[in-house]
């Protein structure tokens, strides 16, 4: 019986602790500081093994340190078990950063399918359109974005607005970039950074 016990006091006090380290991680995934979250979605694994959303979330912090190919694998082990709309965002932007456009614009469709109202899948779609060529459907993607057409209205969606604007501008506004590739126009750092703050984003 005490042996009974202290095994559930131990397993209760590892639990706690395990979900500590879980607030901090998700701290730093808020704060876009993704290699501090990574580890600590790791130290908070060994204390809660096999938490398909600890698990899916740890994933995007890799997504944003850069690390594509072990993130997604984080996130696609447990997308049977909890299929979320952040979880197919961060995997729509891990295909996008590694060229295989086509696969990053069937992730952002099915964030979009769950959340049709939301703005971020279109501001991804309107990315990846770009990147791929496809300037008709980029437009209309960035558009959407940049004009708020949302019932959703916060300081996010006025900051995925406020940065598709300014990629719509310049790609499709500013006449000194007509005609000009995307590789000579250099879709910059600030933009890139920009992107991975809207779409990966802590619970």
């Amino acid at each position: 019986m005490l042996f009974m016990i202290y095994i559930t006091s131990k397993t209760v006090c590892s639990d706690h602790r395990g979900r500590a380290i879980w607030m901090k991680a998700n701290y730093h995934l808020t704060r876009h500081d993704y290699g501090q979250a990574s580890c600590d979605f790791s130290r908070a694994s060994n204390y809660i093994p096999d938490n398909p959303v600890l698990i899916s979330y740890h994933g995007i912090s890799l997504i944003g340190a850069g690390e594509y190919g072990l993130g997604m694998q984080h996130i696609k082990s447990v997308i049977h078990l909890y299929n979320d709309k952040a979880a197919w965002l961060a995997l729509s932007l891990a295909e996008w950063r590694s060229g295989h456009y086509a696969i990053a614009e069937r992730y952002a469709n099915c964030a979009h399918l769950m959340y049709p109202d939301q703005l971020r899948p279109s501001l991804m779609s309107g990315i990846i359109h770009l990147f791929s060529g496809d300037e008709i459907e980029a437009e209309k993607d960035l558009l959407r974005c940049a004009n708020e057409a949302t019932s959703i209205h916060s300081s996010i969606t006025q900051h995925i607005a406020s940065t598709s604007r300014s990629i719509y501008n310049t790609f499709f506004v500013d006449e000194e970039n007509f005609g000009v590739s995307l590789l000579e126009i250099k879709f910059g750092p600030t933009w890139f950074a920009s992107i991975d703050s809207i779409m990966l984003v802590a619970p």
